[in-house]
């Protein structure tokens, strides 16, 4: 079939989640507590959609969603699509009074980096797949690739 869509960066910078609300002993706020670590799973379009909206402008109830997507889907479909997210475990509900709102468990270059990592395990030659992905990076991607390299610290496992 067709590849897994992934959510390419905005050229804006991503929004990292925010920390989780302050919980129900104070000011009414709950959320639900953040998922074990999450395993990469590819976005279909609409779901690629709404992970947008929640990167590039943070938390939102699914109204906000609608509202961000220019109304151009129903409340139900977006109410479907963020619980579908919440069980894949790449948003999380939080509760202010009575209000529910969806924000993102892990920034949008963490989820990247995840499908990276995630492609590279699925199998094949891992020096091949890197050494052709490398190939076609251009000069401020490598850059990147070999700075990265000097600052890391080995495998975080």
């Amino acid at each position: 079939g067709p590849p897994p869509a992934v959510v390419p960066p905005s050229s804006g910078s991503a929004t990292t989640p925010a920390p989780s609300a302050v919980g129900p002993a104070s000011s009414g706020s709950t959320t639900t507590p953040p998922p074990p670590a999450v395993a990469p799973v590819p976005l279909g379009p609409l779901e690629s959609q709404v992970m947008g909206v929640l990167w590039d402008g943070g938390p939102a109830s699914a109204r906000e969603v609608i509202a961000r997507l220019d109304g151009a889907r129903a409340y139900t479909t977006i109410t479907t699509v963020t619980t579908h997210l919440e069980e894949k475990g790449l948003v999380r509900r939080e509760r202010v009074g009575r209000a529910v709102r969806f924000a993102p468990t892990l920034a949008r270059h963490e989820y990247c980096a995840a499908m990276m990592r995630h492609i590279l395990d699925a199998g094949g030659n891992r020096a091949e797949a890197i050494a052709c992905f490398v190939d076609q990076l251009d000069e401020e991607d490598l850059r990147v690739v070999r700075r990265a390299i000097a600052e890391s610290s080995g495998p975080s496992r």
